[in-house]
């Protein structure tokens, strides 16, 4: 589903219904959060669905902070103040999660707002790594991170880091890709140079133990993960063999694509942070 909506203005009453309905959000979210009940938490989560199909059509809801509900969902504005992302997820039975998004993209030059739901759909995708996917198929994640990034010095993409409870032995982490076409967005780009190739999306599968590290550094201007390898102890062909070493590689943005570097000194250097942009794409 995509909303469009044209001429930004402000409006005590537009203002007064979004508190309105991020009240009843916030009861939604809460019983989501305390309900067992995989079925319950499933119809409560179309009535938030059913809210936001309303409330993000009035045009004062890209600005609206959303304060109440910030331990509940994430919401997320890109570096530039184009886009934003209203994302929630919820829990099966079996560990792994169902995920929930909007993407809120603003044209400032024709001072136009479009808002578009997204259909999760990671389950059925195939070489999830190398697919350019839509609204209505879309790898869902729970993002928790906006790169912008500008390439061949004309368009500003948006490079998301998120995270995904995949299974009882396994968690995954996701480095993805979102540009716009009149408004809408589209997932996936060849742009990362990896050591098995390029790809459209990365995918890290890692132990359910675990915590893997995956974010902006912006002191060396780089992304930054853990290293991971494979535990002794464990199998090679079972999902969830992956660990994080001591070891860190990342990914720095060169020559249009983002270039896979190894063993990466991630210590703070302060020659080094004063030649560093905050994004790439200024």
């Amino acid at each position: 589903m995509i909303l469009i909506i044209c001429g930004f203005k402000t409006y005590s009453q537009e203002v007064s219904s979004l508190k309105i309905a991020s009240d009843s959000l916030y009861d939604a979210f809460y019983n989501i959060r305390n309900i067992n009940d995989f079925d319950k938490r499933i119809e409560l989560s179309q009535k938030v669905e059913t809210i936001l199909d309303t409330l993000l059509l009035v045009e004062e809801s890209f600005n609206y902070p959303f304060d109440t509900l910030k331990n509940m969902i994430t919401c997320l504005y890109s570096d530039d103040k184009t886009c934003r992302i209203i994302n929630w997820n919820i829990p099966r039975r079996d560990a792994s999660y169902i995920y929930f998004c909007y993407i809120q993209h603003y044209d400032k030059e024709n001072n136009k707002l479009t808002t578009t739901k997204l259909t999760d759909c990671h389950d059925n995708i195939e070489k999830a790594e190398h697919s350019i996917l839509k609204h209505d198929n879309w790898y869902g994640t729970l993002y928790y991170e906006i790169v912008p990034t500008l390439v061949d010095k004309k368009e500003i993409v948006y490079v998301l880091l998120g995270w995904e409870g995949y299974s009882l032995y396994a968690t995954k982490k996701i480095i993805d890709v979102m540009r716009f076409k009149n408004g809408k967005p589209y997932f996936g780009y060849e742009i990362f140079q990896t050591p098995s190739g390029k790809k459209s999306r990365v995918i890290f599968t890692y132990n359910y133990r675990a915590k893997m590290k995956l974010g902006w550094d912006k002191n060396i201007g780089m992304i930054v993960f853990d290293k991971l390898e494979r535990i002794p102890t464990m199998p090679p062909n079972v999902e969830g063999n992956m660990a994080p070493t001591m070891l860190y590689d990342g990914l720095k943005w060169e020559d249009n694509v983002w270039k896979y570097k190894s063993n990466i000194d991630i210590k703070p250097n302060k020659k080094r942070r004063s030649k560093t942009k905050p994004y790439p794409y200024k």
